[in-house]
Parts: C-alpha cells; sequence; structure tokens
C-alpha cells in the first residue's frame, strides 16, 4: 500500500512583492504524487482484475494458455516416446497445473505412470478422468487404456468390460476388437474371437473409417468453438457417406489399405482360428490375403501350403 502526501504550495514570504514569480519548481512534487497515485490505481486494478478473471479476459489468454499447455504435453509425448518416463510425467504435469481440465493430458500422464510401473496411480487418474469426461470419444478411450491396464494385471474379466464400453466410439473399433479377439482367443472363444477379428478387418478395409476417426478427434480439439462442434457433431450424427469421400482418391487408399501390416495381422488371425473352427476354405482365403499384404511372411506362407496340401483331392 502506498501513503500518499498532498503537499501544497510554500507560503510567499512576507517581504515578496504580489505577482513576483516564485523561485524553483514548486508545482513537481504535486504532479510526482499524481503520478504515484495513478500507478498505484492501475496496479490495484491489474489486481482485481487477476483475482475476478472477467470472462473476455480469460478470453483473451485462453490462447497463450493454450500453447503453453501444448508445448509441455508435447515435450511429455517425445519423453515417452524415449522411455524417460519420470521426466514425461513433470511435463504432462506441468500442463495440468495451467489447466486441469485437459482430459487428453490427462490419459497421457496416466499411460507414464502405467509404463513406469505405477499401475494404481494409472488406474486413479484414469478413473478419475472418466468420472469427470462427458465426450464419447474420450470415455471410449479412457476405457481402453483401463482395458490394457487391466490385462497387464491378469485380469481378463474387467478388461474385457471396459473394451466393450469403448465400443461406442466407431474412432476406435479397430482397435478395441483386436484387443476383444486376443482376449476371446486367450478364453478359447474362438467363433467370438473370429467375429471380433472380422469387424477390425472391416474397419480397416472402410475408406470412411478413418474420416469417422478424424470427426471424433475433430469433436475434442474444437469442444470450446461453439460453430465448428456443431457442425462435426451433425457430421457424426449423419455418418460417413459417398459424397463425403468424392474428393479423396479411394483407389489409392483402398490400395494402401490392403498392403497395410494391420491387413496382415489380422487376416493371420482369422486364418487360424478358421483352422480351429474347421473351416479350412476360409483360413485358405484369409492366409493368401495375408500373404498378399505382407508376401514375406514365411510362417504364413507354409501354414497356407499345409493347407492346401490338406485340402487337395486324393488321387
Amino acid at each position: 500500500m502506498f501513503c500518499l502526501y498532498f503537499t501544497t504550495p510554500a507560503r510567499r514570504k512576507p517581504d515578496r512583492a504580489r505577482g513576483e514569480a516564485v523561485a524553483g519548481p514548486s508545482g513537481y512534487p504535486a504532479l510526482i504524487t499524481y503520478a504515484l497515485l495513478l500507478a498505484w490505481l492501475v496496479l490495484m486494478g491489474y489486481g482485481v482484475l487477476l483475482q475476478v478473471q472477467p470472462p473476455w479476459l480469460r478470453k483473451l489468454s485462453r490462447p497463450g494458455i493454450r500453447i503453453e499447455c501444448r508445448d509441455y504435453k508435447n515435450h511429455g509425448d517425445s519423453l515417452v516416446r524415449q522411455g524417460q518416463h519420470s521426466l514425461a510425467i513433470a511435463q504432462y504435469l506441468k500442463s495440468l497445473a495451467i489447466d486441469p481440465d485437459q482430459i487428453p493430458v490427462t490419459i497421457n500422464l496416466a499411460v507414464a505412470y502405467r509404463d513406469a510401473g505405477d499401475n494404481d496411480k494409472a488406474a486413479s487418474i484414469l478413473t478419475d478422468a472418466l468420472a469427470r469426461e462427458t465426450s464419447p470419444y474420450l470415455r471410449a478411450l479412457i476405457h481402453y487404456n483401463l482395458g490394457e491396464l487391466r490385462e497387464r494385471e491378469d485380469d481378463p474379466d474387467a478388461a474385457l468390460s471396459h473394451y466393450q464400453e469403448a465400443l461406442p466410439c466407431r474412432a476406435l473399433h479397430d482397435r478395441v476388437y483386436r484387443k476383444l479377439g486376443l482376449l476371446y482367443i486367450a478364453a478359447q472363444q474362438y467363433a467370438a474371437a473370429r467375429k471380433a477379428y472380422e469387424q477390425a478387418l472391416r474397419c480397416q478395409r472402410d475408406p470412411g473409417f478413418e474420416y469417422m476417426r478424424m470427426l471424433e478427434e475433430s469433436a475434442v480439439v474444437y469442444k470450446d468453438n461453439p460453430t465448428h462442434r456443431t457442425i462435426i457433431e451433425r457430421q457424426l450424427m449423419q455418418g460417413v457417406g459417398p459424397q463425403d469421400l468424392e474428393p479423396y482418391d479411394l483407389e489409392t487408399i483402398h490400395e494402401a489399405q490392403e498392403h497395410g501390416a494391420g491387413i496382415a495381422s489380422i487376416c493371420d488371425h482369422l486364418g487360424l482360428l478358421c483352422v480351429y473352427l474347421g473351416d479350412t476354405g476360409a483360413a485358405i482365403r484369409y492366409f493368401e490375403q495375408s500373404l498378399a499384404a505382407s508376401p514375406d511372411n514365411q510362417p504364413t506362407r507354409q501354414r497356407l501350403r499345409a493347407l492346401q496340401a490338406s485340402a487337395a483331392p486324393t488321387p
């Protein structure tokens, strides 16, 4: 708090004639006082604004806050890829200290704790995030990560439940169905596993699937922008139609999909499942599709030859 003293001009000496100029800058003390008063008022007003945080001030500062949070998050992501989980956790915590409502950063923080070996902390963070989040995409992502966590803890029933909770989000279908397929295989439920992998294969071959994933992710990015969010949500409700894919070269996209590692792995699993289920014809087709995507896969080639030999008519 400033203590302000107002001064008055000095009295004239009795012997000074009326109208004679006073020596020295007698107005300077008052000018300094007013300047100090103005500075004090500015500082007090700034302090009040910081405490009240009116909507217009929050709107003005939002871009800077977003950039700072993003920089901490990106640095954390880079450290996770390098295996430096403790340093990554520190970066995520800095980002969340600025804006605690960043659910994507919270999910990444939980994953970093999980990879660092602290499963309890990771589960606590994800469970808390699930209670706060309403976005279907982010809720599905949280369930997916909880499913992976429960798998690590050798709790397949809990993992299965979380993966099934993630299914309403179409953007995660390919990954979720593959996880379900593996769990069904471990439980020797081969028919259910085949259905799960067939669903994953449909996602891999659907050119509109990545478009849908883009929309789901954009709904999170633009959640604070009513104009963009309304358009995205309307598009999600309508689904992806041929008119949405017209600008793209679907033939090139299909070619890239058919030669991807994902297709080869899924077809491999489907081929093996069909062998277990006694469907030799389907197994041969899936192994052929796997080899078309990954011709250098020798174990699959050997399985295919063995099946073709067993299916050949006896002379």
